[in-house]
């Protein structure tokens, strides 16, 4: 219940309204272990994966900071100097939904080859946008969802706030 807590303070301590998508960016990827109806493969690369999180600057990221993001889309070779290749987002995206082909299809057609400003602040890094759309996607075509320890009252209070008809 405590985790509930400081989860919607969160929410109520939000910033001005078009910094709206600061709001849930860092808890989206956490509700996806909350959804029990869509089955995802885990990472396992976990010692590159956290190499994006060390070799961060030290002291709060600046307002707008893709270093992490576009550390990782390298990582798993969807980011490259010319920013996102769709098709290999795409195909990071194929190998991660398990037999869920409907989302695959939403995430193709919204995030990979679709307008992405509404994702968020204009000055938003695309990488960001496009994890933004997938994690709306998935959060919306959730079919079940688990209330219990860690994700006690998600689904009330993070849904309504951080998942948006597009």
């Amino acid at each position: 219940m405590m985790y509930r807590a400081v989860i919607f303070f969160v929410f109520v301590a939000s910033a001005a309204p078009d910094d709206s998508w600061r709001q849930c960016y860092g808890v989206q990827n956490y509700m996806m272990q909350c959804c029990t109806g869509i089955t995802t493969r885990a990472i396992t690369e976990h010692k590159v994966f956290m190499e994006c999180f060390e070799n961060r600057k030290p002291g709060p990221p600046p307002p707008v900071s893709c270093e992490v993001d576009q550390c990782v889309g390298k990582k798993f070779g969807y980011y490259g100097d010319d920013g996102v290749d769709k098709e290999a987002f795409t195909s990071f995206i194929e190998n991660k939904i398990v037999d869920n082909e409907a989302l695959v299809a939403v995430i193709k057609e919204k995030c990979i080859n679709s307008d992405l400003s509404k994702y968020g602040h204009p000055d938003l890094c695309d990488i960001m946008k496009m994890q933004i759309c997938f994690y709306n996607q998935f959060l919306k075509e959730c079919p079940k969802w688990s209330n219990e320890d860690k994700c006690e009252g998600f689904e009330e209070i993070v849904i309504p706030e951080c998942v948006f008809d597009d």
